[in-house]
């Protein structure tokens, strides 16, 4: 089956992009110690975790950072 206006390439792009996300949301808290984050609660849209995530590694300081934000 064929779409109108859609080629390979761009949904393998869309497919490699969302199984890289995937696999970085997977990841992440697995590379966190144990008995690091202790209170992950907050606000919907306002960052107020941000002191919990300074002693992270660079990936699970950004992947906690952006799922914060």
């Amino acid at each position: 089956m064929r779409l109108p206006g859609i080629t390979l390439l761009p949904l393998f792009a869309l497919f490699l992009a969302s199984l890289i996300w995937l696999l970085l949301v997977l990841t992440a808290p697995l590379m966190v110690p144990e008995g690091t984050l202790t209170d992950l609660s907050g606000r919907v849209g306002y960052v107020d975790n941000e002191d919990q995530f300074d002693d992270l590694g660079l990936l699970p300081h950004v992947m906690y950072r952006i799922g914060d934000a």
